[in-house]
């Protein structure tokens, strides 16, 4: 199996390639150039590696939560690249990928939405295994704290102000491995042209077209 992970929809980029159960992966900073640095590093890890695009069996991305831009990019890249050569693709959301990185119990993966908000979800935790407490949503840091409290939740993720956070992870990364596991349990996107981003949120665009 050659599988190809591609996470943009955070601060810091991740570009994974695993070839027969190995990862190789690649990190790097600075969302506002994902644009410009994630195919190159796509691109890098292929040649490193002595594989060509055609034999990739399979494309693993992280849709979202995250910068609008950043998520953009990496679920253009997976359409662009399933429709030109017919490569399946699987979709893992950022805030599952997090709480992936906490011990097993009731885990609270944080983002920083901005303004006061959050995206965040609540899940159960066990093993590779995780069950939906609390949907996938932004948040007020204020509503948060008041299901982190609630269900008693371990929280991990950004540094938010106005609100605990047990495990502040910086720089802000996913673990690659962890996106694959919970990829393994899911089946491939069946319609590649209705894949879109998890934005969870409005664009400011949109906000001020509604004013």
């Amino acid at each position: 199996m050659k599988r190809l992970i591609i996470n943009t929809a955070l601060s810091e980029l991740g570009i994974g390639l695993e070839l027969d159960g190995v990862l190789f992966s690649s990190y790097g900073e600075g969302s506002e150039r994902h644009s410009s640095s994630a195919m190159v590093v796509v691109e890098q890890l292929l040649k490193e590696h002595d594989v060509a695009a055609k034999e990739i069996d399979e494309l693993v991305v992280v849709d979202g939560p995250g910068a609008f831009t950043g998520v953009r990019i990496g679920i253009t890249i997976a359409k662009t690249w399933s429709f030109a050569l017919r490569t399946p693709v699987k979709i893992v959301n950022s805030l599952e990928a997090l709480a992936m990185q906490a011990e097993d119990g009731i885990v609270m993966p944080v983002l920083d939405a901005k303004r006061d908000m959050v995206f965040a979800a609540i899940y159960q935790k066990d093993g590779n295994k995780l069950a939906s407490v609390l949907p996938e949503g932004m948040y007020t840091v204020l509503e948060a704290s008041g299901y982190l409290q609630e269900y008693k939740a371990y929280s991990l993720g950004e540094a938010v102000s106005g609100m605990e956070v047990n495990q502040i992870i910086e720089p802000l990364r996913i673990d690659l491995q962890n996106v694959i596991a919970l990829a393994e349990q899911r089946p491939a996107v069946e319609d590649i042209h209705a894949l879109v981003p998890l934005y969870l949120k409005k664009s400011q665009a949109e906000l001020e077209a509604e004013r």
